[in-house]
């Protein structure tokens, strides 16, 4: 008779963001009616700057904004 056994390891793993990883950020604004959207860019401060300048032109003011990077799962040591 062949007996079959498993061995089972848990390891305990974390996310982090990982390092070759750049930040991308895009925002779209919320108005039914309006298709403007800036992004993605990593370029945060102007994204920014443009999203408030298309509030100051429109008087729109709700926006969705996303940010993206990679992510890693790694073991913790």
């Amino acid at each position: 008779m062949v007996s079959t056994r498993a061995v089972y390891r848990f390891e305990t793993h974390r996310l982090q963001r990982h390092p070759d990883s750049v930040t991308s950020v895009s925002f779209r604004c919320l108005r039914p009616a309006c298709a403007w959207s800036v992004g993605p860019t990593e370029d945060a401060d102007k994204a920014s700057d443009d999203c408030i300048r298309h509030a100051a032109e429109t008087k729109h003011r709700l926006f969705a904004s996303t940010a993206e990077d990679i992510a890693a799962v790694v073991p913790v040591k």
